[in-house]
Formats: structure tokens, sequence, C-alpha cells
């Protein structure tokens, strides 16, 4: 298929992906949260959260590769960059409702998981001057996280982080075509 496709919808690949990626996010955060977050070391959290975000850009360019196969093997930098930022909106969107539904009705306790990390993070580094602060950074970070407010400016963060990758993916994945096929 290529762009003068009548046929062709630009976005039906990036929200197949977006929709692909956002479950995967909440598989992970499910797996971790369940049955990994009260077992593991804080540092894990970290590791996981890397990995994460790394199984995302893997996903990215492998939907922004089929975008560009689809279109004929030539997408310029503004089409790749466009269906990766859809993909991204409709993983970020899933991934937050997702994230709001689990912290207040499949697990209303995940917080306290996360700030007892927290504490036993700053605790590993054996100042209780440092784990008192800790304590006290925790509970204000999830306030902040459980409001309106706080979601909010997570999911602004959250599209602009990915989107700074998201143009270095749709550098990557661009193919112009050449002058002589036009």
């Amino acid at each position: 298929m290529n762009d003068t496709n009548n046929n062709f919808n630009k976005f039906t690949i990036p929200l197949r992906w977006g929709v692909v990626i956002g479950i995967v996010q909440i598989f992970i955060f499910t797996i971790y949260s369940m049955f990994l977050m009260s077992s593991a070391r804080p540092w894990g959290a970290f590791g996981l959260m890397f990995v994460t975000f790394a199984v995302c850009m893997i996903l990215l360019g492998v939907m922004g590769v089929q975008q560009r196969k689809a279109m004929g093997g030539f997408i310029n930098f503004k089409q790749a960059f466009q269906g990766i930022f859809v993909s991204i909106l409709i993983m970020i969107v899933i991934s937050q409702v997702y994230s709001i539904i689990y912290t207040n009705f499949i697990d209303p306790e995940y917080y306290e998981k996360s700030k007892a990390m927290s504490i036993e993070l700053a605790s590993s580094f054996g100042n209780e001057k440092v784990t008192n602060e800790a304590i006290e950074r925790a509970e204000e970070q999830i306030e902040r996280q459980k409001s309106f407010s706080g979601q909010a400016m997570g999911f602004a963060l959250s599209i602009i982080f990915y989107s700074i990758f998201g143009f270095i993916i749709a550098a990557i994945v661009k193919k112009d075509k050449p002058a002589h096929l036009d």
C-alpha cells in the first residue's frame, strides 16, 4: 500500500500499536505491583522502569517501520513522528486510566506499598535523618500523585518525555522518497 491509495488510513497502524503498547505497560505494571513490588529491592523498581521504557521504545520503532512499509517504503520525518505521537498518546491514556483504576479499586494499598519501598530504600543508607526525610517526601509525593493536578501533570510529563524519544525514533525510521520517484 502507498500513500496515494485511498484505502490507507495513516492512523490505523499507530492506533493499533498504541493499544498494544498500552496493554504491555498494563501487564508489566500489574505483574510488578502484584508480585514484585513487596518482594523486590527498591532498586529493582528502577530496573523494571528502564526495561518497560526500552520495550516501549522498541515497539514504537517497530510501529514506525510498519507505517513506513504501509506507505510504500517511504515516510518523511513529519509523517513518522505523527504516527509515533498518536501511539504515544494512546499508550499513555491507556496506562494512566489503568493506573487510576488499579490504585483506587484493584489495589488500594498500592501507595502504601510504594511508600514502604521508598522508606526501605532510604533506610538502606543507614541514616535516620535521611529515612525521616524520605518518609515525609513519600507522603507528599503520594498525595500529589493521587490529586487530579498531579495526575494531569504526570500525563503531560509522560507525553513530553516519550515525545522526545519519539523524535529520535522518527529520525531513525524516516526514509525520504528519492526525487526521481516523485
